[in-house]
């Protein structure tokens, strides 16, 4: 997979992805649990 360009780390690309096959999430929701993994990995 080619991150290059993007503006978040390929990990977090990723780990959304993962979210939206895995679970039965909205993008949205999917968005929700990526600000929540954000901001505790900013403190």
């Amino acid at each position: 997979m080619n991150t290059k360009g993007h503006c978040y780390p390929k990990s977090i690309i990723l780990q959304a992805v993962y979210f939206k096959l895995r679970f039965t999430l909205s993008y949205r929701d999917v968005e929700e649990r990526m600000k929540i993994r954000l901001e505790a990995a900013s403190m």
